[in-house]
């Protein structure tokens, strides 16, 4: 046997990590000290620089991050002028060909010229590379509308740092960890399956609902803008919030949540927020089948988008603390939970949910399948892969009716095969129009290797087609 390898970055685990994480020293940096490294480290700036001099330098960096941030804003609109621009083009050359086509035959004195006859057949195939380019031009560009969104998520998390360092609360209790009083202010809710983090619940500025070292009270007017750690209960579950609010009682920044069933990790959410508009999250789940499923996603009115991984789950992740005595060191985030997690994928999906479920009808979503270690292992220790599919997705399942929709699929005891037509309910739907679908058994590496390219498949992905 002999393996066909496409090493992927995309469904790595280790894709989530390194952001948020101090390795100085070798420990974890916690609490309000976590954030203040991070924005020394990614501006230079001294936090304990004099006050005006602090002052004149947060407001420099935040304009700065503003004028960032409304060019990251502008910059999302780049893939829907590359795919109008696409369009555009590919209808000017198809009417170059046709106009050429007849030109070329009947000419203005009904000859035919050999030479520019021969140059007319060969513009399919020159038309055809330079589709393939404009596919390949469109991924680069979605791609790096990826990059600019991580960096739009950066900056949103640098102006809440930057609200943090300039709240004169950091300065009288530097590297205090702010407790609120349990069950107070935090509420969530599933809705259609997605799970919602309510606005912070008190009743005014002037509620004391926090404190420090057991023995200063704090108000929710001058809590603005400060992380802070609630403990809780809800639905029988121990729930533990740290993030923070701004002056119109809105969530802003980054918001971890993490929750316990009978002292087991349930789910851990990790929200951005753009006062209290959510931009993006990351949330780890267990599911019922004993899997964890992992999602990196950017919030959209009516759906989200980005990636989901599966893992196996082979045991749980237990706490050592109680609502009592909990620490900002207790908490976990999602690239911290990934560096510990050592289990086997099973499986990856890109492209758009929405109502808990893979919801996508633009045909650019793909998933990937993989065998489990003792089903089949590859031969270089990367996951094997059973399925990939790239088409429609409707409720989780397979579902495309256009016959534009394809997979390449194995089992353990046979070969590689690929379908190109319609699905439903996760299978193929052939026999529906033997003059639309494409079929092949058995495949080669190099049928592996031209169905990708033939399909205009160019991302990266993680495993290894095992090729017998």
């Amino acid at each position: 046997m002999y393996a066909f390898m496409q090493n992927f970055t995309i469904g790595r685990k280790r894709e989530f990590m390194g952001k948020n994480y101090n390795r100085r020293n070798g420990k974890r940096a916690t609490g309000k000290n976590k954030t203040i490294n991070q924005f020394e480290k990614s501006t230079g700036i001294d936090q304990h620089l004099s006050g005006s001099d602090q002052e004149l330098t947060l407001q420099s960096l935040s304009k700065q991050l503003n004028v960032i941030e409304e060019k990251l804003k502008k910059k999302s609109i780049i893939p829907g002028w590359i795919k109008w621009l696409t369009g555009t083009i590919i209808f000017q050359i198809l009417l170059f060909v046709i106009s050429s086509y007849f030109q070329g035959f009947i000419g203005l004195n009904g000859e035919t010229d050999a030479e520019e006859l021969r140059s007319l057949l060969k513009l399919p195939e020159k038309f055809e590379q330079f589709e393939t380019k404009l596919n390949k031009l469109e991924i680069e560009f979605e791609k790096m509308q990826e990059n600019f969104t991580d960096l739009r998520v950066d900056v949103l998390v640098m102006k809440s740092t930057i609200n943090l360092l300039d709240n004169n609360l950091l300065g009288r209790y530097y590297n205090k960890t702010v407790l609120c009083y349990p069950n107070f202010g935090i509420r969530f809710k599933l809705v259609n399956r997605e799970f919602l983090l309510e606005e912070p619940r008190w009743n005014s500025s002037q509620d004391i609902i926090g404190y420090i070292d057991d023995d200063i009270n704090l108000t929710a007017g001058e809590l603005f803008n400060t992380p802070i750690l609630i403990p809780g209960e809800q639905n029988g579950k121990e729930v533990y919030f740290y993030g923070q609010y701004n002056e119109n009682n809105h969530w802003n920044g980054k918001c971890i949540i993490n929750i316990y069933n009978d002292n087991k990790l349930e789910m851990i959410y990790e929200g951005v927020f753009d006062d209290g508009t959510l931009f993006s999250y990351k949330r780890v789940t267990v599911e019922p089948e004993g899997t964890w499923l992992i999602n990196d996603r950017i919030s959209h009115e009516d759906y989200n988008i980005g990636k989901t991984w599966a893992y196996r789950k082979t045991r749980d992740i237990e706490k050592s603390f109680t609502m009592d005595n909990v620490s900002v060191e207790d908490i976990l985030d999602v690239d911290e939970f990934l560096e510990s997690l050592d289990e086997d994928i099973i499986g990856y999906y890109n492209g758009r949910t929405s109502n808990g479920y893979f919801n996508d009808d633009t045909g650019e979503a793909y998933s990937i399948k993989y065998f489990l270690p003792e089903q089949l292992a590859g031969s270089n220790g990367e996951p094997v892969i059973r399925t990939l599919y790239k088409g429609r997705f409707v409720d989780g399942k397979y579902k495309d009716d256009t016959f534009t929709a394809w997979d390449i699929t194995r089992e353990v005891e046979t070969k590689y095969m690929y379908f190109h037509g319609c699905f439903a309910d996760n299978t193929a739907n052939a026999g529906l129009d033997d003059n639309r679908e494409e079929k092949k058994p058995e495949l080669s590496y190099e049928d592996i290797t031209e169905i990708l390219k033939q399909r205009n498949f160019y991302e990266d992905i993680y495993g290894e087609f095992l090729v017998d």
